[in-house]
């Protein structure tokens, strides 16, 4: 029962995905649908403000990673003696701020990417 449901759920999604790809405006080049289209905010009313509060949530988020990390390093390196749980919890934390930088900083690239 579960794999017929599956089946025909992948069927129609394939066919969905099939007629939106296939749809393209009148007057459109059918081989290159995003010809002369890029991703731009000249023009659009409050884009400086959005542009400015997405700068302000990569800031905060650098900020809060840093922070992770200084508590992580001194967790640590405090504990390392008396308690193996606090240290490789300090540890957890040093690696979880430094992914969270490399994912911060890597936003602009994948999402250019993946467009």
């Amino acid at each position: 029962m579960v794999r017929g449901t599956t089946r025909r759920g992948v069927a129609a999604v394939v066919a969905g995905a099939a007629t939106v790809w296939g749809a393209v405006p009148a007057g459109a080049d059918p081989s290159d649908p995003t010809k002369g289209v890029s991703p731009s905010s000249a023009g659009m009313p409050g884009g400086a403000l959005v542009e400015q509060i997405i700068g302000w949530g990569m800031w905060l988020g650098l900020a809060a990673c840093a922070a992770v990390i200084i508590y992580g390093a001194a967790t640590w390196h405090g504990w390392g003696g008396a308690s193996a749980g606090r240290s490789l919890a300090g540890k957890t934390f040093v690696l979880a701020g430094a992914a969270g930088l490399v994912i911060i900083g890597l936003v602009q690239t994948i999402v250019s990417t993946l467009y």
